[in-house]
């Protein structure tokens, strides 16, 4: 088939924001011959300083923060409370198991592993801490991680009772953002840098046979026609802090007090 041809018989694709989901799912349809892909967005991959931007923001650099609560530190009552190594966005568990959410996370976590000789991911070194009573042969996780391991007391802190040891990956987004750009558009991938405002905007810039991907993440609660309430922020406050010295993952469960982690 000739290359008019293909482009002739091709389904347009247009997805509605360019984060890591985004920048992803056009990734995965950009070797698939029969779709023509653009990328629409206000915030592209470049934007890094963007403040309404969330996929540079995902721990790019040493953080401490607690998710769920409106505070300056880590107080009684934390969501989960997290060090993180500098380089950058690294699986961690949360919550519970659910079937399809971990096929998702373990085909997340593999792809990652797996680019690590790359150099765009790391393998980093984890501690999970829990209290007494936790069953630490049933955890979720157990299976999902590389060289998952049950701590021995004299690598807990003082105050928890057992804890985890595995290999978590971690990926830089400062590094990693661009390089998926700089791949979609040697594919033949387009951007466009617009504001789109209406789910009706965004499907006419697919046209009336085209496939529209809504990659906005929290962007769809403001989104006019859709305005899905069901999506939040989770995020506190993030300080970006200097630690070179940091190389490991720590975390507590989700019930632990931050002060305890000593």
């Amino acid at each position: 088939m000739s290359s008019a041809a293909s482009q002739n018989s091709s389904t347009q694709v247009v997805i509605l924001g360019a984060g890591v989901i985004g920048l992803t799912v056009a990734h995965v349809l950009s070797k698939d011959a029969r779709y023509k892909i653009r990328v629409v967005a206000r915030d592209m991959p470049e934007d890094l300083d963007s403040q309404a931007f969330a996929s540079p923001w995902a721990v790019s650099t040493t953080g401490f923060f607690s998710i769920g609560h409106e505070q300056d530190k880590c107080g009684d009552e934390p969501a989960l409370c997290m060090f993180i190594p500098a380089f950058g966005a690294n699986w961690s568990p949360m919550g519970t198991y659910n079937e399809r959410i971990y096929k998702w996370e373990k085909t997340t976590y593999d792809k990652f592993w797996e680019m690590i000789p790359t150099g765009l991911a790391i393998a980093s070194p984890s501690r999970v801490f829990y209290e007494e009573g936790t069953n630490l042969d049933e955890l979720w996780y157990k299976t999902l991680v590389r060289d998952f391991r049950i701590l021995g007391k004299d690598e807990l802190p003082a105050s928890m009772k057992a804890g985890v040891g595995f290999q978590t990956v971690s990926v830089c987004p400062d590094a990693y953002l661009p390089w998926l750009k700089s791949e979609l558009v040697a594919r033949g991938v387009e951007f466009v840098r617009k504001r789109v405002v209406t789910l009706g905007e965004a499907a006419a810039l697919a046209g009336p046979n085209g496939v529209l991907v809504n990659a906005t993440g929290l962007g769809a609660r403001s989104l006019i026609g859709l305005e899905d309430k069901d999506v939040y922020p989770i995020r506190g406050q993030t300080i970006v802090i200097d630690n070179p010295k940091v190389h490991e993952f720590m975390c507590t469960d989700i019930s632990t007090p931050c002060s305890e982690l000593e």
